[in-house]
């Protein structure tokens, strides 16, 4: 049973019902359009702070050169006390302030990398080999709601397929667990299957 993880309209369906799909193949594809605002925006803000960044090591290296002025100018006696922790103040806010903006990258490419998750939820795809035994979308509709029961396809693995059946209680006596058992259906005529008593 396959339902939507990502909230959308559908764009395209690619199958239809009792088509054989394989395990990856794709069956429907959702509209992305604000998803794919979400992801520019978030990747415009990871390059906003990195230029913030590019700015702040700027101004770590015109600190670093100014603490080591004055430290040169100090063994002569030229800079008070004062001027030289003011320097050293100046030096640590400064990778103080890029220690802030490379968490604020962190964060902020993990944004990038969620709206590229939610992204790469918006083709659906077959979990296993097998047939589509029910296709209960249309392009257009809307799947994924939050706490809908809509499915949008139902894949079965017709290599291995139950049987359940009533058997009359006077031919109970025969039946037995682990017996081999040979069945047909009109369903598909001239075609006899095997299988396993299970219980």
């Amino acid at each position: 049973e396959i339902k939507s993880e990502y909230t959308g309209i559908v764009n395209q369906v690619y199958v239809t019902e009792w088509q054989q799909v394989e395990k990856g193949d794709p069956l429907a594809k959702l509209d992305t359009r604000e998803g794919d605002i979400m992801l520019r925006k978030a990747q415009a803000a990871v390059d906003v702070i990195k230029a913030s960044l590019a700015e702040a090591q700027v101004e770590s290296n015109k600190a670093d050169r100014e603490y080591e002025r004055l430290l040169n100018l100090n063994e002569v006696g030229l800079v008070t006390k004062q001027n030289l922790d003011d320097a050293n103040t100046s030096k640590e806010a400064v990778e103080a302030r890029i220690g802030a903006i490379k968490a604020q990258i962190e964060a902020s490419e993990e944004e990038v990398r969620h709206a590229e998750t939610r992204l790469s939820k918006a083709v659906i795809y077959a979990p296993i080999d097998g047939i589509v035994a029910l296709r209960s979308v249309n392009v257009g509709d809307l799947v994924g709601e939050v706490g809908s029961p809509k499915l949008m396809f139902c894949i079965v693995d017709n290599r291995l397929l139950d049987l359940t059946c009533s058997i009359p209680s006077w031919e109970l006596e025969k039946i037995k667990l682990g017996q081999d058992l040979d069945f047909w259906t009109d369903a598909i005529p001239g075609q006899t299957f095997n299988g396993v008593i299970n219980f």
